[in-house]
């Protein structure tokens, strides 16, 4: 019988002390209201469908508790496994060094951008770089699905990279990173971040198969409603919306529903690579 382990990530704010306003100024606390309720949401409907869930908020939710839960998940699945893995929090990036980001086409957020798509874990980043490795640690055979709820990949670097937060609306929360936000953070940093990255060429084989869903496309901005109750970022919001519905009959199917059930601000994105399993995405979607 197939198993089930999934982790849920939600960050409402991240740590001032490692996290730079300015180059003058630390202390970013990048405050959101959502996304621990979309993380919550998430684990509970995974535990309805048989996964053995985890869930990481906030202060929680760090680098290296992370990263366990990713590796234990890889080395307890087998194929024929499933891994559900989603993230709701503020997307970033920092400069690719290694020139992978020109050079492959399955890096985790998008390619050809000379920078490395990170989420916004409390206490640090964490790179697709990383991510990627993590990825590869999974057997051929294990079905991966990934739901990002943040800004990221192009989102910040495709025509957006010389702008800022947009002006505040009442009960929206944008989950992007401000520019001097972005730039300080990793140049306080840069050390620590250029050390993560890969060997540029020297990229990993991913056996598994990795479908992820995430909030928006490249120039647009994942958003929050902060006036729901409870409050959710419109892409989870769609995907529980979506699940209730109950129209559809597999992965192509659901991610039609959540498009027509999340606002026109934004549009979200299906990326797919890795192994092919031939009844992981023409299956019934979350079924261990």
């Amino acid at each position: 019988m197939a198993k089930g382990m999934s982790l849920h990530i939600g960050v409402n704010e991240v740590d001032p002390d490692h996290y730079w306003k300015s180059m003058d100024e630390k202390g970013w606390k990048g405050r959101l209201e959502g996304c621990e309720n979309d993380a919550r949401a998430m684990h509970d409907l995974a535990v309805k469908q048989g996964f053995e869930a985890t869930l990481l908020i906030t202060r929680e939710a760090t680098r290296e508790k992370v990263k366990a839960a990713i590796e234990k998940a890889a080395k307890t699945l087998v194929p024929g496994d499933f891994f559900f893995l989603t993230y709701s929090g503020h997307g970033s990036q920092v400069a690719d060094i290694s020139g992978d980001e020109m050079n492959d086409d399955v890096l985790f957020g998008g390619t050809g951008d000379t920078r490395d798509e990170t989420w916004c874990l409390y206490d640090k980043q964490l790179l697709d770089d990383e991510l990627l490795y993590l990825w590869a640690q999974f057997k051929e055979g294990v079905r991966i699905l990934i739901f990002s709820d943040s800004c990221h990949s192009g989102t910040v670097s495709r025509g957006l990279l010389g702008e800022d937060t947009p002006a505040v609306e009442e009960g929206i929360g944008y989950r992007l990173v401000p520019r001097a936000t972005l730039a300080a953070t990793y140049i306080k940093n840069q050390e620590f971040y250029n050390g993560l990255q890969s060997e540029g060429d020297i990229l990993p084989k991913v056996k598994a198969r990795v479908l992820l869903f995430s909030g928006c496309q490249d120039d647009q901005l994942s958003q929050e409603d902060q006036l729901s109750f409870p409050p959710h970022g419109f892409f989870t919001l769609a995907v529980l919306n979506a699940w209730k519905a109950g129209d559809f009959e597999n992965y192509t199917d659901f991610f039609t529903r959540i498009t027509e059930k999340i606002p026109k601000s934004q549009t979200p994105n299906r990326y797919v690579f890795g192994e092919e399993i031939s009844d992981f995405e023409s299956g019934k979607p979350l079924t261990v």
